[in-house]
């Protein structure tokens, strides 16, 4: 299972993949998480202007997988760090393996990039599709290491 959260905290503040084999007891398996998201530099980054105020900017805000079983990456929008790819094919190792991340504009914080929304996959093409608040849509072409088909099957959500 896959959860997120938006806040700022040392033990939050990003995704997590949930164990859930034995519904009873569920367990965190990994954390999704940027280098800035790690908890042993939350007190280094809390005079960061990224980092403070409603746009908690590091924070992750979705996460999505690609196709309801057999995925092999999920990605994130994570507010002002723009879309993040993991690799977690083994879910107890999550890597990232591909970002991008429009620059703000006029090198002003909190003017440009804000990427909120929902990330969405086009299996097709190895696109991976969101949308910024403020700038628009954006179509993100994973190559390299990111490069990994989305999922061994592909059961899109409500199928």
């Amino acid at each position: 299972m896959l959860e997120t959260d938006e806040f700022g905290e040392r033990t939050t503040g990003a995704a997590r993949i949930i164990d859930i084999a034995d519904e009873k007891h569920p367990f965190v398996a990994s954390d999704l998480r940027l280098q800035v998201n790690q908890p042993e530099v939350y007190d280094e980054l809390q005079n960061d202007p990224g980092n403070g105020g409603t746009g908690r900017g590091y924070q992750a805000h979705y996460c999505t997988l690609p196709s309801r079983v057999d995925h092999n990456i999920v990605a994130c929008s994570f507010i002002m760090s723009g879309l993040r790819v993991f690799d977690i094919r083994d879910p107890e190792q999550p890597r990232e393996v591909a970002y991008f991340n429009k620059p703000t504009q006029s090198g002003r914080l909190n003017v440009g990039a804000i990427a909120m929304s929902a990330p969405a996959y086009d299996p097709t093409s190895g696109d991976v599709w969101y949308a910024d608040g403020n700038i628009g849509l954006f179509a993100v072409h994973l190559v390299g290491p990111a490069g990994i088909p989305f999922a061994r099957v592909v059961v899109s959500p409500g199928s």
